[in-house]
């Protein structure tokens, strides 16, 4: 039984190698050259949602101050970008709903930009209006059985 196996492998060897003796596969060729041109596209719209229920504000600072190192980054990437800032409130008296600040969006070309760009973050803890429906909900869907 061994030696019956012993053939049959050397068999499928000798036919798979006689089978791919010059085979194309449809796969293009690989080159050694590297100078190909690789382009992107450095346009990025960004919407940033800021949560502003309830005990938030902590978060919202931390978020604040990353904003130079963030701002630092797309520029350094050369990024064409448009950042616009919301919040998670859906009344309208806390701007829900709509892009915070005017002009809506900043860009890399916006006067100071990290001050216009952390003002906009820091939205506050305004949605406790929702807070009623909020427990509402935990209530329906986190009761005990």
């Amino acid at each position: 039984m061994k030696t019956l196996n012993y053939i049959f492998g050397v068999v499928l060897s000798l036919a798979l190698f006689a089978c791919s003796n010059g085979a194309d596969f449809g796969l293009p060729s690989t080159e050694d050259s590297f100078d190909k041109i690789v382009s992107y596209n450095n346009k990025v719209d960004l919407v940033i949602v800021v949560d502003n229920s309830d005990s938030m504000k902590y978060h919202q600072d931390r978020l604040i101050l990353q904003v130079p190192g963030f701002v630092e980054r797309l520029n350094g990437l050369k990024m064409d970008y448009h950042i616009g800032v919301i919040s998670s409130s859906v009344s309208a008296s806390y701007g829900g709903g709509q892009l915070l600040g005017s002009p809506a969006f900043l860009t890399s070309s916006s006067p100071s930009l990290n001050q216009s760009l952390q003002a906009r973050l820091q939205v506050g803890e305004g949605a406790a209006i929702l807070s009623p429906h909020c427990k509402i909900l935990r209530i329906y869907f986190f009761r005990t059985i």
